[in-house]
């Protein structure tokens, strides 16, 4: 595994690259002013033909396909990827999926807050689901996705500039929700991070 750091590329995101044969994914950091909603940004990409493996599913996620298609196994349900923009949330179990080489993606994982700030919407509404990012974020996202990625796969944008554009896309969709709803997602965050196996009624009595 290599880790590099190439901190003065502009546009200013910091990188972690893992590049191990036909596997390469990097880590972006978010710009200073979305660090509440968003926890990283990431490109990958695979040159192999298949990928098989699972998705825990934990954070809200967005990525934008440059090449590739595949499907998440839900029980008995398939939801296939391929072309537009997709969005996930949590998941009840550990999600097999495929994927069909050669792959390449790039996208953003999202805090609790974020996630709530951008779809204005419940968690259950996204989970246990592969969806069309328009479904949470609106049809321009799709005319977004499509530009940018057709840049990405001609070679005209870096990974490192793409998700950079994908930021400043982000940034003013993130829209305030109630107090009292951000007070619980702190809450629970808080809670979660008390220890490795937190009493529920303590979340319960807390929120």
């Amino acid at each position: 595994m290599q880790l590099n750091h190439p901190c003065t590329i502009p546009p200013s995101l910091k990188a972690d690259v893992a590049d191990i044969d036909a596997f390469k994914l990097t880590y972006f950091d978010p710009p200073a002013d979305l660090k509440k909603h968003v926890l990283v940004l990431f490109e990958l990409e695979w040159s192999g033909d298949i990928i098989e493996d699972r998705h825990v599913g934990a954070m809200g996620q967005l990525m934008l396909l440059v090449k590739g298609t595949g499907y998440a196994q839900f029980g008995t349900r398939r939801d296939f990827v391929g072309g537009g923009p997709i969005v996930f949330n949590a998941f009840e179990l550990a999600t097999p999926f495929q994927l069909r080489g050669p792959w390449q993606c790039f996208g953003v994982s999202f805090s609790p807050l974020g996630w709530a700030e951008l779809t204005q919407a419940p968690v259950s509404e996204y989970s246990n689901s592969f969806l069309p990012a328009n479904l949470a974020l609106g049809r321009d996202v799709d005319e977004f996705s499509s530009n940018i990625t057709a840049r990405r796969a001609r070679g005209d944008i870096s990974a490192m500039e793409a998700c950079a554009e994908l930021a400043d896309w982000l940034r003013p969709r993130f829209q305030p929700i109630p107090p009292k709803h951000e007070a619980v997602i702190d809450k629970t965050l808080a809670w979660l991070a008390s220890s490795l196996n937190p009493a529920p009624e303590e979340l319960v009595t807390d929120a």
